[in-house]
């Protein structure tokens, strides 16, 4: 840390940050075409960095003089950010993932579900820097619970796929526009969104996918920032999965 004014604020080299893990999985695979893997992490990071954001009082300014730093005196009661250590954070999480494979119509059912759960505790924040808004929504602006489940099917010249995403429920404030408290935190709804694709080889070398994400359509629920809503905003600007609707495609492959 070398810039005089916010030596002048009192700041102090910024230590680096540390984090400690600890992780333990379990496999089981009762057969050949059937396993389960579960991991359950715990993390903690200290000494996080965030903006520090103080105003330039006349303490400050006669240590800028002292200093001999050009134009001091204009920068009475105006307001300086600078890097500092500034929160710790903890984590805890759950990993699951389930396999299968099975014979389907003459062709090959691959089965997967992916799902995690994870939980963040922002603590020990330094005065001046984040405030209770953003500690929220670091906290729950990401869902704690996320899964896919996905059915993937091939025979010959012959694919296609299956696939349903979930997403939890999330809250948040209005960022930027947020009083700083969390006093205005809203939650939004779990959602559902499936995707489907069929696939076609033509030849040895050329592949044809047709398909499409989120293919009923779905959106998050309003946005509920008044702000937001003002500039424009009619979903949830902080979705996990958007808020542009389906999406279709045609897909072309060539494999070497």
């Amino acid at each position: 840390m070398d810039n005089p004014v916010a030596i002048a604020l009192g700041a102090t080299p910024q230590v680096t940050e540390e984090s400690r893990s600890f992780t333990v999985g379990v496999v089981w695979n009762p057969v050949d075409n059937f396993a389960v893997t579960l991991d359950v992490y715990d993390i903690k990071i200290e000494d996080r960095i965030g903006a520090l954001d103080k105003t330039v009082d006349q303490a400050a300014v006669d240590r800028l003089i002292a200093a001999g730093y050009p134009g001091a005196e204009l920068l009475l009661n105006s307001s300086a950010s600078y890097f500092s250590n500034a929160f710790d954070s903890e984590i805890f999480g759950v990993d699951l993932s389930v396999d299968h494979y099975a014979d389907l119509w003459g062709g090959l059912l691959t089965s997967s579900l992916r799902y995690n759960h994870n939980d963040q505790d922002v603590t020990n924040i330094k005065p001046g820097t984040i405030n209770d808004s953003r500690a929220y929504d670091l906290e729950n602006q990401v869902p704690n619970d996320r899964g896919i489940l996905t059915f993937d099917w091939s025979r010959d010249w012959l694919g296609g796929l299956l696939r349903f995403n979930y997403y939890g429920g999330w809250s948040t404030t209005g960022g930027l526009f947020s009083p700083g408290d969390a006093s205005d935190a809203s939650d939004y709804g779990s959602e559902i969104l499936v995707d489907l694709e069929a696939r076609f080889d033509i030849g040895e070398y050329f592949q044809i996918a047709v398909g499409g994400d989120n293919i009923f359509d779905n959106y998050p629920d309003k946005e509920q920032d008044e702000t937001f809503e003002y500039l424009g905003a009619v979903y949830s600007v902080t979705s996990p999965f958007g808020f542009n609707g389906a999406f279709w495609y045609l897909r072309g492959s060539v494999f070497f």
